[in-house]
């Protein structure tokens, strides 16, 4: 259930700093409080040092030895607030980290969290729609991305992020391009949408050429009409002049074209990626 409609009847006024710290406490409450009463226990020694590396913060201060032996034990002091200090976007950070350790780290050890895993994706959305004001937030499978167009957003991070499950290198690039659209560093969105794009063609092609000269041959090799050769030409015109580091007019990328950059890559990723596969 969403606060925003009580809040829009009574003329309550809450400021978007306030709506993140009552985010957090509900993720404490929902997410949290779960994790710590996992059995086993995700909060293990190995969980700790590996988020606290990630994090950049020495973590031997919440694990403790037994005397001379190397059993290791969790502090008693310890609580998972401590990682993130109340702070929002730290908040979000750990949620992700939380999210592939589950997935990933913690199967090498035996255990399988994926039934964590599986309660964020669940409970996550529900939080984020419990906000008194929106956060322009979405969640897709251990991520947080910026919300955009509504009807759009499913098929640019969720079936974009699938489609590119065999490429991991150009799906670190799509990534990158979404998480800059959250930081709203535009000529970033721009750039690593254009470098995603680039390196899909050479792996396609099993070249090292540039996009610019792989285009009539990845026209070729797919079959692309040439109104889609078209488009390609305008998509490259554009990251041309506003994606590279030397352009002139890299700190001048308009958000909404950004943002229809970005989507526009997810097509040509689909596009591309059907066409090679029929």
């Amino acid at each position: 259930m969403s606060n925003k409609d009580f809040h829009e009847r009574f003329g309550i006024r809450i400021d978007e700093v306030g709506v993140r710290q009552k985010f957090v406490a509900r993720i404490e409450v929902e997410i949290f409080e779960v994790i710590k009463n996992e059995e086993p226990s995700l909060i293990e020694p190995d969980f700790l040092r590996r988020i606290s590396t990630i994090l950049g913060e020495r973590w031997d201060r919440y694990i403790q030895k037994l005397g001379y032996r190397t059993d290791e034990y969790i502090s008693q002091n310890f609580d998972i607030a401590m990682l993130y200090k109340g702070d929002f976007n730290r908040c979000l950070q750990l949620l992700e980290l939380i999210y592939d350790y589950t997935n990933n780290e913690y199967k090498k050890f035996g255990k399988d969290g994926k039934h964590i895993a599986a309660y964020m994706d669940k409970t996550i959305p529900i939080i984020l729609a419990m906000s008194e004001v929106d956060l322009n937030l979405l969640w897709k499978k251990g991520k947080f991305y910026p919300a955009g167009a509504e009807l759009l957003d499913d098929k640019l991070v969720e079936d974009i992020l699938d489609w590119l499950n065999d490429y991991k290198d150009e799906k670190k690039d799509f990534d990158r391009a979404l998480k800059a659209m959250m930081k709203k560093d535009y000529n970033e969105v721009v750039s690593n949408s254009y470098k995603c794009i680039e390196s899909l063609v050479r792996n396609m092609l099993g070249n090292s050429k540039t996009l610019d000269n792989n285009k009539e041959l990845i026209l070729s090799t797919l079959k692309l009409s040439k109104e889609w050769g078209a488009i390609l030409n305008g998509y490259l015109a554009y990251a041309n002049e506003y994606g590279k580091h030397g352009s002139k007019k890299r700190h001048d990328v308009d958000p909404n074209e950004a943002e229809a950059f970005l989507y526009m890559t997810g097509l040509v990723i689909r596009l591309c990626i059907r066409k090679e596969n029929r």
